[in-house]
């Protein structure tokens, strides 16, 4: 039993077309060069799963966690060219990250940026050997349980809700993230009213819908893929993430996004619609990194 609305906020910014042109790729291959020795392929069955970066020169990368379910033993492919067996060393499943380890010593890892992304900062997503995938601007960062879409004929529609409401309550219970407030709301069957606390435009107002069933979700999947492209198979529910417009496919995720100076500020982690890519914020990697390394070495 659902509200029928999405949790996870999408904001599609403008396209434009000769901004991941020939010219402006190569004005900013320079910046993603900076990390071209830290960006690895992440490779299943020869073929490209992942992106992935370097987080130790001894030998740890981080990547996308989703891409290698049930994989025994992914191969690194460096910027060099070498390829290496890697051990699964650990993961976390909320921000959909995965640790390896392969035997190497020596490696480049990423830099990571000093400050966090920024409204309107303009990104550079890194491919394979520092190749640039393309120039992006950040939209709007991604955090709690904030209301992406409202179907029509829905009991959301009915209730009230809108677009960017961020709800902080399920019937008297507080709710921090997508993931909470799901499962408060699945708590609830179809035809109760549940009380909904919600902040918008900072104030605070309470909203009572009635839940549904839903019904029909396999063809708006569909029509959804139709018009947006190739989407991540696991691209919602991260407890913090931020959004921007660079068109990154959903098998080059998992590698690093750079800032204009070559640093990384985060981890892109999902294509999510046509003119959305999800991106883990850089601190919040370091700390999942920091908590599945199992060594008294601090993360850098």
């Amino acid at each position: 039993m659902i509200l029928g609305v999405s949790l996870l906020l999408t904001l599609a910014a403008p396209q434009d077309l000769g901004r991941n042109g020939p010219p402006v790729r190569a004005a900013i291959a320079p910046v993603s060069q900076v990390a071209g020795d830290a960006t690895v392929e992440v490779l299943v069955e020869g073929r490209v799963a992942a992106m992935g970066a370097v987080v130790r020169a001894d030998g740890w990368v981080i990547t996308k966690a989703s891409e290698l379910e049930g994989v025994v033993a992914p191969v690194v492919r460096f910027a060099d060219g070498r390829e290496l067996v890697a051990e699964q060393a650990g993961r976390q499943i909320n921000f959909d990250l995965a640790l390896l380890r392969v035997e190497a010593e020596g490696l480049t890892p990423i830099a990571w940026a000093p400050a966090p992304a920024r409204v309107g900062q303009l990104v550079v997503s890194v491919d394979a050997g520092g190749a640039p995938l393309g120039l992006g601007m950040i939209g709007v960062g991604v955090e709690g349980a904030v209301v992406a879409r409202v179907a029509e004929g829905t009991a959301a529609e009915a209730a009230g809700l809108a677009v960017g409401d961020r709800i902080l309550e399920v019937q008297g219970e507080a709710v921090a993230d997508r993931a909470s407030a799901a499962g408060a709301i699945q708590r609830h069957q179809a035809g109760e009213s549940v009380r909904l606390l919600v902040e918008r435009a900072g104030k605070q107002l309470e909203l009572e819908p009635v839940l549904a069933m839903r019904v029909g979700a396999g063809s708006a999947g569909a029509r959804s893929r139709g018009v947006d492209g190739q989407q991540s198979a696991l691209r919602a529910g991260f407890p913090a993430a931020f959004q921007h417009d660079t068109v990154v496919p959903p098998e080059r995720c998992g590698g690093p996004l750079l800032d204009l100076t070559g640093a990384a500020i985060g981890l892109n982690i999902a294509r999510a619609g046509r003119v959305a890519t999800y991106a883990i914020p850089a601190a919040e990697v370091r700390a999942a990194i920091g908590a599945m390394i199992p060594t008294r070495d601090e993360v850098p």
